[in-house]
């Protein structure tokens, strides 16, 4: 170590052993003082000492993240989960194309996620920043990185869609299932999951992936453990643990799911066609639903009713949730159908639907002590 004046400035100077055996050297400059030189000597030695890896400075912070989705989340999270992040990845060469991991600081961090939140929306945003910062805080634990830039950043954005337009009040859904009934066909089975769906409140890949064995008849119950990713054409993982779960289900849905898979087997054994996975929704013609045939299906019926909201096939999940939680369903009830991981997760999501029940709950609360006394 050594620590030298070069013109007006200091500098030091470490040599260190790289994780191949070879050493190699580590200049820094523009120190004021020889104290505040000595003072950087001392802490980079000790970052070395505890592992930082300060020959691969050059990986960009692209390179990095790409590796990272492809090792710790292809094949191991949903198609549409792993789908966000590589939305990710194309919103960091847009942002940092060039950016290495080591010239990354907080302030160069904050001013790209301040302009990336010009033109989008602030929970968008949010979900950029949890990305990166995940992906930043195994670079820190792999000693790529000293600290992670991330960290107490400020989210900004747009606002977003109005919550009324993410799902269907209670006469528009009523309407939809009551529609969607009368559609079923085991021809194709994009109406029967769009039913399903708003049934049960389970995601979309979990409904691709639900196969005839995962239904109890005798107890009413689904019993999700499995999705399906339908580009690679295979069954995965759920979203994550708690998403394995046993759903009840009503008994008019049940007598339906009985006659559907009934008229499934007819309709396959005069065909003479093999559905090899014994998928629940499964189209005689294309094999295993698609994504964008659901999203179709979804659009036409909800245009055929009058209904010009732009909602999504997950739409129907937070319809599900809010039409129970509206019925006086416990949220803890609720939050174990759907999945979730924890019950932070359902009133976060839900918290228009408390807010306006907790107005409910403190009108009763009153009419219920003016009666005590």
């Amino acid at each position: 170590m050594a620590v030298r004046k070069r013109g007006k400035s200091w500098q030091f100077e470490i040599s260190y052993k790289k994780a191949t055996g070879e050493y190699s050297k580590i200049r820094k400059g523009g120190f004021k003082t020889k104290s505040e030189a000595k003072e950087s000597e001392i802490e980079m030695s000790y970052n070395l000492g505890r592992g930082y890896q300060a020959d691969k400075n050059s990986l960009t912070l692209y390179d990095f993240f790409k590796n990272w989705i492809e090792l710790y989340k292809e094949n191991y999270v949903s198609e549409i989960t792993y789908k966000k992040y590589l939305n990710t990845l194309s919103a960091i060469k847009e942002l940092f194309p060039y950016t290495t991991l080591s010239s990354l600081d907080k302030a160069n961090y904050q001013k790209s996620l301040n302009n990336y939140a010009k033109t989008h929306a602030r929970s968008t945003t949010a979900k950029l920043n949890n990305h990166i910062k995940s992906a930043l805080d195994d670079a820190v634990e792999q000693g790529l990185i000293l600290r992670n830039p991330t960290y107490n950043v400020v989210i900004k954005g747009l606002p977003s869609k109005p919550t009324e337009n993410k799902y269907l009040n209670y006469d528009e859904f009523q309407a939809l299932m009551q529609l969607l009934e009368t559609r079923i066909n085991p021809t194709y089975a994009s109406p029967f999951l769009l039913f399903f769906a708003g049934a049960t409140g389970m995601r979309l890949a979990e409904l691709m992936g639900l196969t005839w064995s995962d239904i109890d008849f005798d107890n009413g119950i689904v019993d999700v453990n499995k999705t399906w990713l339908y580009k690679l054409n295979k069954f995965g993982p759920t979203k994550n643990p708690s998403s394995i779960r046993k759903i009840p289900i009503d008994n008019k849905t049940l007598s339906i799911l009985k006659k559907y898979k009934s008229d499934q087997e007819q309709l396959i054994s005069n065909i003479g066609i093999d559905n090899p996975n014994n998928f629940i929704f499964f189209n005689i013609k294309n094999g295993p639903v698609s994504q964008n045939a659901v999203t179709k299906q979804l659009r036409v019926r909800l245009k055929e009713l009058g209904i010009d909201k732009p909602l999504s096939i997950h739409g129907l999940r937070h319809t599900h949730a809010s039409v129970l939680l509206y019925k006086g369903v416990n949220i803890l009830s609720v939050s174990k159908r759907l999945g979730h991981a924890d019950i932070n997760t359902t009133m976060k999501t839900y918290l228009h639907t408390i807010k306006e029940l907790e107005e409910k709950d403190n009108t009763a609360i009153k009419n219920i002590m003016e009666n005590i006394y």
